[in-house]
């Protein structure tokens, strides 16, 4: 190991006579001598831990024990001092026990019985419950139980090859952390949901989707209840009920679907693999895995390389994978990253506005927004953030459904659209909505001015909730914040007049 007899020395002498006491609310415990283990927290504390354990590796292997793939030999893995055992048969796993036992005797090692655990992989429910029944696992003389799924280094495994467990456990994460934050603000009349946004998006999102790189074959019923917490999440954000249309919520953040994300998750951890050392054993399992998968006759549906091959296809990156087959070549980190986002991107925004399409009742709205990112409203608020919720009414009211038949409760006319009634026709609010008009013209200047008010009434009240039309795209950004300002502080002087005035019955 390249330790000299000095080096030796001075290792020898940082653990000789090593003492300890216990500090405890002020008081003192009597000193007691320190017979084993590493400093916590010191520099050679891991590699020294690393040096004692690898003789159970060499232990393991020399036994021909683990798992064998081809010529790849895995005796157990670890992490730190947790210890997964490998095994094809349940002999050869009770060896490996014996084994484990015997090495821990020697150098007074003890497995905490709590966090001991067998799973069995590929037997379905049924099948498990069925052969468990008789099967007995035992770690010096005590027994072992057998689970149908573990959590391991935070990732959930479970025996039937499925990620039930982990998505329920996503889901659970995400809603209990959106939850927690209420009073930090992530809500309505809270912090701009943009901000809120950039919290989802960097702590949340990558806690639940913590070992999503090893979900495989995801059932769209699984998927579903990603996207409802997904959604629960954005509405809360920004303000909206929580009937309001799917392809609004989320769309106003510029959010992908959580599908997507998972996608991209996989393809980065992809790259990752293709990336590594030949001589590191999780790189050689990787290609071994994807030889077998290139040279085998049965149509493999299950794991990481069916699962990964289908994502690559699914976005057309495919020849991607050909070409490291043939040639052992692949776009580095940062330009993987840059591929991935743009086709996922163009995707998600495809499916977006199809989904749009079939909408009737969301007309306005993709008129309105015709790109998949944060909405300008939100944008405007993080400069303007007094006005935050004022200018959200417009967003708001872009969602509205124009077809719904309502009555005016200030002027009792019954209709649809009582939305762009509302800010347009309602002649209880007419003095309201001149002052609004008037203050138009002086943002916008007589000649800006008479083109917006010569547009049809629907594409009028459009460009008052957001929607950049053909007369305005020459106006500069600042004119155009003006101008939503002052449609928002207009539509709210005209809502707290109708709640002044009384109502029809």
């Amino acid at each position: 190991m390249g330790i000299n007899s000095k080096l030796w020395r001075i290792i020898v002498n940082s653990y000789s006579n090593v003492t300890s006491a216990v500090l405890y609310s002020g008081k003192c415990s009597e000193i007691f001598p320190v017979l084993q283990g590493v400093g916590q927290g010191r520099i050679l504390s891991a590699w020294l831990f690393l040096v004692m354990i690898n003789d159970l590796i060499m232990t393991l292997k020399d036994r021909g024990m683990g798992m064998h793939v081809c010529q790849l030999i895995v005796p157990c893995i670890l992490l730190a001092d947790d210890t997964s055992l490998l095994s094809p048969t349940v002999f050869g796993l009770q060896r490996s026990l014996d084994a484990v036992f015997e090495y821990a005797s020697k150098w007074r090692l003890v497995y905490n019985p709590l966090k001991r655990a067998v799973v069995v992989f590929g037997e379905s429910r049924q099948v498990n419950s069925a052969r468990s029944i008789g099967r007995r696992w035992l770690l010096n003389d005590k027994n072992i139980e057998e689970k149908s799924h573990i959590k391991y280094a935070g990732c959930f495994l479970a025996g039937d090859m499925k990620c039930k467990a982990a998505i329920d456990k996503a889901v659970q994460v995400g809603r209990s952390t959106i939850n927690s934050l209420t009073a930090v603000g992530i809500r309505r009349f809270g912090m701009n949901p943009i901000t809120s946004c950039k919290i989802w998006k960097r702590i949340i999102l990558p806690s639940m989707l913590f070992g999503a790189q090893l979900w495989c074959n995801v059932s769209l019923k699984e998927y579903e209840a990603l996207e409802r917490c997904q959604r629960y999440a954005t509405r809360r954000m920004q303000g909206l009920r929580q009937q309001s249309p799917t392809e609004g919520t989320v769309s106003g953040l510029g959010l992908w679907s959580v599908e997507a994300a998972v996608d991209r998750t996989k393809l980065l951890f992809f790259n990752k693999l293709c990336h590594g050392k030949s001589n590191l054993y999780w790189k050689q399992l990787f290609m071994l895995r994807l030889s077998n998968f290139k040279y085998s006759t049965v149509d493999r549906k299950w794991g990481f390389i069916p699962d990964i091959v289908r994502i690559l296809k699914k976005y057309d990156l495919y020849h991607h994978l050909v070409r490291y087959m043939s040639t052992c070549t692949c776009p580095d980190k940062t330009m993987w990253k840059k591929i991935t986002y743009r086709v996922i991107h163009s995707r998600e925004q495809r499916v977006w506005r199809a989904s749009l399409a079939t909408r009737a009742d969301m007309y306005r709205f993709a008129n309105i927004y015709t790109e998949l990112r944060p909405s300008f409203i939100w944008k405007i608020a993080l400069i303007h953030y007094k006005h935050l919720w004022l200018l959200a009414t417009l967003f708001y009211l872009a969602l509205e459904n124009p077809f719904e038949c309502r009555q005016c409760k200030l002027c009792g006319v019954t209709g649809q659209d009582m939305a762009k009634h509302f800010v347009l026709y309602c002649p209880a609010l007419n003095t309201e909505r001149n002052c609004m008009f008037e203050t138009f013209l002086d943002v916008l200047g007589v000649e800006n001015f008479v083109d917006f008010h010569s547009q049809e009434d629907k594409i009028v009240f459009e460009t008052i909730l957001g929607s950049k039309t053909d007369c305005f795209h020459s106006l500069n950004d600042n004119l155009w914040e003006q101008f939503l300002l002052v449609a928002a502080v207009g539509i709210h002087s005209m809502s707290i007049k109708a709640t002044r005035l009384p109502m029809l019955q």
